[in-house]
């Protein structure tokens, strides 16, 4: 059996400096995240995202139970 690949487009009526400005704040992570997953940082994080940036957070993955999750940013290139 072979599976394809899943490709899907999502175009924004912004410039490319607002989506940047949108995307680079680890504070919106929740508003990209769906609400049943109950997305809650728990650390401290900048306005803008940075290599190396470790963001903590809580979710409600499995069965509404909540887990700490940590993620570490590796790779930003502004504005994309």
């Amino acid at each position: 059996m072979q599976f394809l690949p899943i490709k899907q487009v999502q175009v924004l009526p912004i410039t490319i400096v607002e989506a940047w400005t949108f995307f680079c704040d680890p504070r919106n992570l929740s508003a990209i995240t769906p609400d049943w997953l109950c997305f809650d940082i728990r650390s401290e994080v900048p306005t803008c995202m940075y290599p190396g940036l470790i963001i903590e957070y809580r979710i409600k993955a499995f069965a509404g139970l909540p887990m700490a999750w940590v993620t570490e940013i590796t790779q930003v290139a502004a504005p994309n």
